[in-house]
């Protein structure tokens, strides 16, 4: 008969046990005969030179359930959702610097470096959306204000390009966060190869929620008053060309001198909108 009752998801194993030298693979190899299982049988089954309540069978139940909290806690790393432990033991450094300007959504000339956001990823220049992300950081971190830099111990210090690779903090508020809200991608993390930063798992959820809807309508950013270029055109139903230039954030009309020369980052409909967007008009 069998020395314990029988599961339904287990195999039919309510034979007499079997000698020491057979092992069942299907258990890790961990000692217990044919006659036991996992599950269920842990009480009764006999172990080979012992009894249930022997020291031996104590010891093959911890060692099943430290390999599971094992391969539990590598997936969770895979994922992002635990933090490696040496990436804990030690806290993030932080400094402070000027902005100076922005490059782009994502990537900040300050007083202290070129610092590229870590685990953010905005379009690139003449994609969708690169205007709307590169003047929300630009309204978050204008240029002259007092921004933090904090570099956590788990990232290295700089990228390929020699970038400072750091959180941008005003205040209390993380611009990555902000961006990522806004439709940014949570991008560049241990998922793919890079390494593992204190807000992943925060910015994973948050991309999960939030992204770029209707980049693909020429209408897109309508509501704030702003538009793609195409090239070097503004589309006719937001005409004012803005672009950074030496002396700043600089829109132009059309007409002016320097419309025709002058390749846009965004586009306006109104001179309201370019200046609610942070930008002056030209001078000529």
């Amino acid at each position: 008969t069998c020395m314990y009752p029988k599961r339904a998801w287990e195999t039919d194993i309510c034979s007499p046990p079997q000698s020491q030298s057979h092992k069942s693979d299907k258990y890790f190899d961990t000692g217990l005969s044919l006659g036991q299982s996992a599950r269920g049988g842990w009480r009764n089954a006999p172990v080979a030179g012992g009894t249930g309540g022997s020291k031996e069978l104590r010891a093959v139940r911890a060692q099943f359930w430290w390999r599971v909290l094992a391969v539990s806690l590598s997936a969770l790393l895979a994922v992002g959702v635990v933090a490696p432990l040496e990436a804990m033991a030690a806290p993030a450094a932080t400094q402070s610097a000027r902005v100076l300007y922005w490059l782009d959504g994502d990537t900040v000339v300050t007083t202290a470096g070129t610092v590229r956001l870590i685990g953010v990823d905005t379009p690139e220049k003449n994609e969708c959306g690169a205007g709307l992300m590169q003047s929300r950081a630009r309204k978050f971190a204008p240029t002259g204000s007092q921004v933090r830099l904090v570099d956590p111990s788990s990232v290295q210090d700089t990228d390929r390009y020699d970038r400072l690779l750091r959180y941008v903090v005003r205040g209390k508020r993380d611009l990555g966060t902000r961006l990522i809200k806004l439709g940014a991608q949570a991008r560049y993390d241990s998922r793919t190869g890079y390494d593992w930063h204190p807000k992943q798992a925060k910015y994973i959820r948050l991309d999960a929620r939030h992204s770029l809807k209707g980049c693909e309508k020429p209408t897109f950013f309508a509501g704030t008053g702003s538009q793609s270029p195409v090239g070097w055109n503004c589309p006719r139903s937001a005409p004012i060309k803005g672009n950074q230039g030496s002396n700043g954030w600089i829109y132009h009309l059309p007409g002016q001198a320097y419309y025709a020369n002058t390749n846009p980052e965004e586009c306006f409909a109104s001179e309201s909108a370019a200046r609610a967007a942070g930008y002056r008009r030209a001078k000529v």
